[in-house]
């Protein structure tokens, strides 16, 4: 059988790039014949890889000549880093109906791509262009927050053509257990799906050490990693690229190799970014966060890392226990393994 998944793949965002590789990986070791549709969505490509143009014409010069080559090169790397699970083909919202013709079943993955805000309301990524007797499947699909009432009833159209529904977020579930009366799971992320061991197979040895890493460098979050590099006597590494005059710190990391690398090899990671937390969690490296969306929330309570949290330990004295939190990421693995074999063995005719 030919499985086609639909997420976000395209876009220079590590985390988006790692969770689509993931999924394609982990469906072809289970025997199916699997690629990502190189779908093309309008307002991702419009969020995420078009140049950005600003009022102030000296901004543009600056941003040119200084920061487009680092977007240019993350954007190639990235591409490049999954490319040999794309599609040959791509496609539009005008001719995605076609890939019918080539798949036997369709699965919308992990990412958020059912938050209508990030997408401009497009509902390719719920399959609503899939016919009979095609499969669908749901992955770790997630919607950031909460769907607009008025968008409720089309949402409800698109979910009860699922034959199987699994989110990302365990309140997700809920909202589409409460709402629609529709049975759902909670999976893990894809990047869980693998082991560290197979991540490890993609890094390369760092030059830097020791170093604390920063990974979206927001105000509180870098604070901290400066006070945690100060107490330990660490350099302080930003992952990112900003303009020369506020580039203190700064390393610029081109593709997830790269990133993963960092974070591999990091003393410590301070971080608001979902997949920064789940990278530094199967590396296990010190790691400390500021985020309390559903992402963050719903992962730390399960495996019970909430002094992650940089309020709930300001002085960073907590050692995880990496022994019974890879124990927890397993069995997380496996239940979610678990529901994906399921899934995609199932043998009766789709909705």
């Amino acid at each position: 059988m030919k499985c086609g998944i639909l997420t976000y793949h395209q876009i220079p965002n590590f985390g988006a790039v790692l969770q689509a590789y993931a999924l394609c990986c982990r469906i072809r070791t289970m025997g199916y014949e699997c690629e990502i549709i190189d779908y093309q969505c309008e307002n991702i490509i419009k969020r995420e890889l078009t140049t950005i143009k600003f009022s102030n014409p000296l901004k543009n010069v600056a941003y040119h000549i200084l920061i487009q080559p680092h977007q240019k090169k993350k954007i190639k790397e990235c591409r490049e880093f999954v490319q040999e699970f794309f599609s040959n083909r791509q496609y539009t919202r005008n001719d995605i109906n076609e890939a019918n013709k080539k798949y036997d079943l369709f699965v919308s993955g992990s990412d958020m791509i059912w938050n209508l805000d990030v997408n401009g309301n497009d509902t390719t990524f719920f399959l609503d262009f899939t016919e009979k007797p095609k499969r669908r499947i749901s992955y770790g699909s997630s919607i950031g927050g909460k769907w607009p009432e008025y968008q409720l009833n089309n949402i409800r159209n698109c979910l009860e053509r699922y034959n199987y529904i699994s989110v990302r977020e365990q309140d997700t579930c809920q909202i589409i257990k409460d709402i629609f009366d529709i049975p759902c799971e909670t999976v893990c992320d894809p990047t869980m799906l693998l082991k560290t061991s197979d991540w490890d197979k993609l890094t390369t040895s760092v030059n830097d050490n020791p170093y604390v890493l920063v990974y979206f460098p927001y105000k509180d979050i870098l604070a901290a990693a400066e006070k945690y590099a100060e107490i330990h006597h660490k350099k302080l590494i930003i992952s990112g690229t900003t303009y020369p005059w506020r580039a203190k710190h700064y390393q610029s990391m081109y593709s997830p190799q790269e990133w993963m690398s960092y974070i591999k090899y990091a003393d410590a990671v301070f971080t608001d970014s979902y997949h920064g937390l789940l990278f530094s969690l199967y590396f296990n490296r010190p790691v400390w966060t500021n985020n309390k969306n559903n992402r963050f929330s719903s992962l730390l309570k399960e495996l019970k890392l909430e002094k992650c949290y940089i309020e709930n330990d300001p002085e960073f004295r907590y050692k995880i226990d990496y022994e019974e939190c890879n124990r927890a990421i397993e069995r997380i693995r496996m239940k979610s393994l678990r529901y994906l074999q399921k899934a995609l063995g199932e043998d009766e005719d789709a909705c």
